[in-house]
This record gives structure tokens, C-alpha cells and sequence, in this order.
């Protein structure tokens, strides 16, 4: 377990964690291995890329704010849209420069010669707010804006591409790695999707969505 690329919200992190998960894998040679790639950019702060740019061409008094996720609280009342757009466009310069480095990592499981025989599950924990309910961030509501992240599974030669509407609970993604893998679940929370990722599977249950820690005003 190598935290070592963790700085908190001030820092950059996609290129080392992309370095420091292929490492881990070339170290695994032969054998079989299960690697957790934690990128944490797409957050606040939210810092400007230049090289995925959507903001450069906003002038305004967003630009002067503290990006601390308190500040930009605190200063909600005064923003105009034109300012959270400008929010909105740093947070997609976020993604998409993480974007650039989970395709380092896949393009680095090809060079190995592991991409046709290796699952890849691509998930969230949450989305951002931008005053679409008179909030920024998270950690406050459960709006969809929150709660309906992407979840991508990939494993090619055995599960055939396919779009699932249904949504299911992250939840589901251990007991879903566990049976691929050929072990069971019992006794967790979730439910494995393999059924539905092979397109025989009912997704028609009952999905719970909680907020642990309610952030002050």
C-alpha cells in the first residue's frame, strides 16, 4: 500500500500515481495482480491546466478567489454565472487531464502485452456541485448531480461491449471482481453484476445513497 503520492488538495498527483501503479504491475511479472489507481485531481482545489484549457478566455473576479472549497463557499452568494463557469471549466480541466494519465495507464497494460487479459473497472465516489442546488463541492446532498458516477467495466473476450441504463450501486464492484476472479461473496452488501455485464442479469432492486459527514455552511 504506497501513499507516497498523496498531498492533499493542493497538489498534482495523476502522473505519479499512473508511474507508481505500472511499476507495481511490471513488479508482478507473470503473477497475478490487483492494483488500485486512487487519482484524486478531478477535486478542489481546482487547478488550471494549460494544455486542456476551458477557462482562458473567462475575465473576471473568479479568478482572485481562494480555491479552497470553504472559500468558494463562503463567496457562493456574490458569484455570477459567468463565474461558475469558470469553476465549472477548471473542474473539467481537472478531468480531462487525469483523463490524459488513466490513458497512460491502459496504454501502459498494452505495452505489457496485458490489455486483451486484464479487467479494468474504470468508477467514482461522487460528482462536484456548482450551484446547481445552491452548493459547491460535495459532502452536503445526494443530488444526481452527486451520486450517479460513471462505472466502466472491461474485460475483453469476456464481456462483449454494452450500454447498462440501470443504475447499480458501488457496491456491487467487490462481489463483481470476486466472481470473475472465481471466488464468492457471501456475506457483502453488494450483489455481483456479472449477469448483467453479460446481459442475462436484473438490476431492479432497492439502491441506498448516505451522506456521512454533513459540511457546514
Amino acid at each position: 500500500y504506497d501513499e507516497s503520492a498523496v498531498g492533499g488538495h493542493k497538489t498534482i498527483s495523476s502522473p505519479r500515481v499512473t508511474r507508481q501503479a505500472l511499476e507495481q504491475i511490471k513488479q508482478a511479472g507473470t503473477e497475478p495482480f490487483f492494483v488500485f489507481a486512487h487519482y484524486f485531481d478531478p477535486h478542489s482545489r481546482f487547478l488550471h491546466h494549460r494544455n486542456f484549457d476551458r477557462t482562458s478566455d473567462y475575465v473576471g473576479p473568479a479568478r482572485e478567489l481562494n480555491m479552497e472549497i470553504t472559500h468558494l463557499r463562503a463567496a457562493r452568494g456574490d458569484l455570477k454565472p459567468a463565474d461558475i463557469a469558470y469553476l465549472r471549466g477548471l473542474y473539467e480541466e481537472e478531468i480531462a487531464f487525469t483523463d490524459k494519465y488513466v490513458g497512460d495507464l491502459l496504454q501502459g497494460l498494452e505495452d505489457l502485452d496485458l490489455d486483451r487479459r486484464t479487467l479494468v473497472i474504470l468508477t467514482a465516489d461522487h460528482g462536484e456541485e456548482f450551484m446547481e442546488h445552491d452548493w459547491i463541492g460535495h459532502t452536503r446532498f445526494l443530488y444526481d448531480t452527486l451520486v450517479r458516477v460513471p462505472l466502466v467495466v472491461s474485460l475483453p473476450g469476456v464481456l462483449a461491449p454494452d450500454v447498462v441504463d440501470e443504475p447499480v450501486s458501488t457496491l456491487d464492484i467487490m462481489p463483481t471482481l470476486l466472481e470473475i476472479g472465481g471466488e464468492q461473496g457471501g456475506g457483502l452488501d453488494g450483489t455481483s453484476l456479472l449477469p448483467v455485464l453479460r446481459g442475462d442479469g436484473e438490476t431492479d432492486r432497492a439502491r441506498f445513497a448516505e451522506v456521512a459527514f454533513i459540511a457546514p455552511e
